[in-house]
Formats: structure tokens, C-alpha cells, sequence
């Protein structure tokens, strides 16, 4: 009998709840403002004007595609390259296709002349990691 009782007393409670809260809408909570500081271990850093990217090509026939390979040693990309290669090839017939950067390991920075470089000897580069 007190079971019952008890079982009475908390459903009328959930349904007294139920519809409380339909009668009584919560409001929504105001987001608060936040500001972040975020500070540069390195302290300040010279700003580098980045030059706009180059505009895309409608096709690659007959384009010059020049390859820059990154790899953790410098025998390991061999098949990425070639079978990257075979398709372009497949694919584009007329397309001049050539490595133009190879290296093992992603930690040597190249030097701008070797982008400038690539800018003057090919229409396309895809840049990529081998493994």
C-alpha cells in the first residue's frame, strides 16, 4: 500500500512538472561576450605579403605540368611519381609532364628562387607527398 502511495505521489509530481512547463516556457539564455587574448610565445613576427594564387587552367593539354615530390627518403615516392605520371599521361596525351623537385624529408625549407623557378618553367605544378 505504501508503494502505491508513493508511486501516486511522485507520477502526480512528474505530471504537475509537465505541465508546469508547458504553461511556463523557459526563456532563453543570453549569450555572454567573450573576448580572447591569445598571445605569440614567439613574440612579434614580421607579416609576409602573400602573393595572390595563380589562376586555374580550363585544360591541361599541351600544358607544361612540372612535379614536386616530398618524400621521407628519396626512393620512396619512385611509384607515387610514375604512376601519377602514367595517368596524366593517359589522360592528357599532349601534355609535357616532368619532375621538376624532389627531396626526403619536409623539414629542408626550399628558397623562394626554387618557387619562382617552377613559376617560369611550367603552366601547372602539383605539389605533393609521396608517404
Amino acid at each position: 500500500m505504501k508503494r502505491r502511495l508513493i508511486s501516486i505521489l511522485v507520477g502526480s509530481l512528474l505530471c504537475a512538472a509537465m505541465i508546469f512547463s508547458l504553461l511556463m516556457p523557459l526563456q532563453p539564455a543570453e549569450a555572454a561576450e567573450v573576448t580572447l587574448t591569445i598571445l605569440n610565445p614567439k613574440g612579434n613576427i614580421e607579416t609576409v605579403q602573400v602573393p595572390p594564387l595563380a589562376k586555374r587552367v580550363d585544360t591541361l593539354e599541351g600544358k607544361k605540368i612540372g612535379l614536386w615530390f616530398y618524400s621521407k627518403d628519396s626512393s620512396a615516392g619512385i611509384n607515387a611519381r610514375s604512376s601519377l605520371v602514367n595517368l596524366l599521361s593517359a589522360e592528357f596525351p599532349t601534355a609535357n609532364i616532368f619532375l621538376q623537385h624532389s627531396k626526403g624529408g619536409v623539414w629542408w625549407p626550399e628558397p623562394n628562387q626554387f618557387y619562382e623557378s617552377t613559376a617560369r618553367e611550367s603552366d601547372v605544378t602539383i605539389f605533393g607527398v609521396a608517404n
